[in-house]
């Protein structure tokens, strides 16, 4: 039994004579090998030989074979069988041309011996032998195997079958050749294409009856093949050591550590037992479950050192059944708790092997919160998350930076990674910050634009509960801007006290500059005056039906308003205007006399409550004048006071004087 897990043969070679091994054939629980010096049966699994050669008259043996209890040898000297487990031999080469035996096969109750001189079937256990070789173009029979009721040779010319036990035989290979050796497995038939000059020899494998052949590259250069198969495993036993196959031949490994003599003639299974004969080393012995099922490994999906939460997922290689220190036994297990892991698997039979332990680490997470300056900020403000506990570093969600101040656009749940720089262990853990939008506000105001001095009122409106205006301006009372303005109104909404603004802005015009100019301050009754509007107003009106810059006579005394009006912003402004109408002086026309002869005189004076009186015609007040016609004389007074000047009339009629002629009788006399 090997000391490690079945990596190794050990020698098994206690009373076997000699050091080449030839042939291996089992026969119940016996295991007999052929040698240069005999045959040797060992019925303890190998550990101990006993030379069985009484009858034997030649003991370089080239083959064994079993047929039922019958147990036959080959030799150079022939065949010898032996009923009794070896214990005595008798010849039994009766019909055979050429005692020198190099192959024997059996197949059902026909035994067959392959020579130097072809093949020879036996049909009585040996008792004689008949030549079968009709079909055969080489009767030098290099190897001979049966599969089933199928018997195939090798020779020179290549590898021929017989279906009806020798009866015939046909070529099978007609693409290598010479052919060494033969050997089979179940089906599978493999030969050995021997290279006459001197190249590498070269292994086929047919899974069709030698229908079609495939070259087995993992065997090449072997000169020597034996097989023994176990299950779904095949062994093969080269001049380059032992192969094992587990799918069908395809692909083989070497299996050949502690076999010290690594050239295999032959290979036996007994029980749960492989062992090979070699050239030099006699037979090696291993449990057969060990080399089919070989040492336990463990495989892992991912790293054995990972973080809480985590897990890795631990394989065994393929066996029958899986025990696993943790007591599971299933191929794979999933762990994520920290300790060293073993796994013993079994073959069913009676081999088990254990694992070399693989630690697995678990990390704890670090501890993480996540912490925000306000769980709900207004649409537009800021906050600030940070990340506390025993992480290394702390990583937010949503482009966020640990302890520094975002404006977040919408209500959201923001997830911290903590990382510990150590381990790699990450944790996590969520605060929501909510977005309270921002009330609808609205600055209205009942004119967007005044004249100085008017008055406006500002309305905030929409969804807030409140609001307040700058300037000391009361939201819905009416006030008189006295400069161009615009003013702020704070809406906030008392549940979330969030607050938004508007703006509205007052443009204060000013009045236009508007004076009041008169053609004359006082007039006197009757006369007439030009009102007119100056300044920079557009238009100017007035007051009583006045129109501006036409003249019109006042009655009484007056004062008058004119309005100035800037058609842009509908500014006016007013100006006054006071317009005094002084009351004419009496006056009254007096003559001394209302008619006057020619060459008279006469007296006009003037009278009444003027300051002066003047006459037309010359006429001096007062003072008498001769007239020279009729005449009608105007006296003027005058209130030197107000300048306002009155008139009244006197006819004066001048008769004429009388005709008068004087005649005389002469018109001179003298003196006397």
């Amino acid at each position: 039994i090997s000391s490690n897990n079945g990596s190794s043969w050990s020698r098994s070679n206690s009373g076997i004579l000699g050091s080449d091994v030839l042939t291996l054939a089992v026969l119940g629980s016996n295991l007999f090998a052929g040698t240069r010096d005999g045959v040797f049966i060992s019925n303890n699994n190998g550990n101990s030989w006993t030379s069985v050669n009484n009858g034997i008259s030649n003991t370089d043996i080239k083959a064994l074979a079993v047929s039922g209890t019958n147990i036959f040898a080959g030799t150079a000297d022939g065949i010898f069988r032996s009923i009794n487990n070896g214990t005595s031999w008798t010849a039994a080469s009766n019909g055979l041309a050429d005692t020198y035996i190099k192959e024997l096969a059996v197949s059902g109750t026909n035994i067959f011996a392959g020579t130097a001189d072809g093949v020879f079937r036996s049909t009585n256990n040996g008792t004689s032998w008949t030549a079968v070789n009709n079909g055969l173009t080489d009767t030098y029979i290099q190897g001979l195997v049966a599969s089933g009721t199928n018997i195939f040779v090798g020779t020179y010319d290549g590898v021929f079958l017989s279906t009806n036990n020798g009866t015939s035989w046909i070529l099978v290979n007609n693409n290598f050749s010479p052919v060494s050796t033969l050997a089979a497995s179940g089906s599978i038939i493999f030969a050995i294409y021997y290279d006459t000059f001197g190249g590498a020899d070269e292994v086929y494998k047919s899974t069709n009856n030698g229908g079609s052949w495939t070259g087995v590259s993992e065997l090449a250069n072997s000169s020597e093949l034996s097989i023994a198969t176990s299950g779904t495993n095949i062994f093969a036993g080269t001049d380059s050591g032992v192969f094992l196959s587990k799918d069908n031949g395809n692909a083989w490994t070497l299996n050949n550590t502690g076999l010290l003599n690594d050239y295999v003639y032959s290979l036996a299974i007994v029980g749960t037992n492989i062992f090979a004969g070699t050239q030099g080393g006699g037979v090696y012995r291993r449990p057969l479950c060990e080399m089919t099922m070989g040492q336990a490994t463990i495989s892992q999906s991912g790293a054995t050192t990972f973080c809480q939460g985590g897990s890795v997922t631990l394989t065994s290689n393929a066996a029958n059944s899986y025990l696993w220190s943790n007591g599971a036994t299933t191929q794979s297990i999933i762990l994520s708790s920290s300790g060293n892991y073993t796994v013993t698997i079994s073959d069913g039979m009676s081999c088990s092997a254990i694992s070399s332990p693989i630690g697995v680490t678990v990390n704890p997470l670090p501890t993480v919160t996540a912490n925000a300056s306000a769980n709900a900020v207004c649409a537009g403000g800021s906050v600030t998350l940070t990340g506390g506990g025993n992480a290394s570093s702390y990583a937010w969600s949503g482009g966020v930076t640990n302890n520094v101040p975002f404006s977040p656009i919408g209500t959201n749940t923001y997830t911290v990674t903590g990382t510990n720089s150590s381990t790699g262990c990450q944790n996590t853990a969520t605060t929501t910050v909510a977005v309270n939008p921002l009330p609808a506000v609205t600055a209205n105001a009942s004119a967007n634009a005044v004249c100085a001095g008017g008055s406006v009122t500002l309305s905030g409106a929409g969804n807030a509960s409140s609001y307040t205006w700058s300037g000391g301006v009361i939201n819905g009372i009416a006030f008189v801007p006295t400069v161009t303005n615009t003013y702020t109104v704070t809406g906030i909404n008392s549940t979330t006290s969030c607050q938004n603004t508007a703006t509205a802005t007052v443009v204060v015009n000013p009045l236009p500059t508007v004076t009041a100019n008169a053609s004359a301050n006082a007039v006197c009754a009757g006369g007439s005056v030009t009102l007119t509007g100056a300044g920079d107003a557009s238009s100017y009106s007035w007051s009583d039906g006045i129109t501006n810059g036409i003249a019109f006579v006042p009655t009484v005394t007056n004062t008058y308003t004119v309005t100035g009006i800037n058609s842009t912003t509908n500014c006016q402004n007013t100006a006054t205007a006071t317009v005094a109408v002084n009351p004419l002086p009496t006056v009254t026309a007096n003559a001394s006399a209302n008619a006057v002869c020619a060459g008279g005189s006469l007296t006009l004076t003037g009278s009444g409550d003027a300051s002066s009186y003047a006459w037309s015609g010359g006429v001096i007040n007062g003072v008498a004048f001769m007239p020279m016609v009729t005449n009608t004389y105007t006296v003027t007074g005058i209130n030197s006071t107000t300048s306002c000047q009155n008139t009244a009339t006197a006819t004066v009629v001048v008769n004429p004087l009388p005709i008068v002629i004087a005649n005389t009788s002469a018109n001179a006399v003298c003196t006397g």
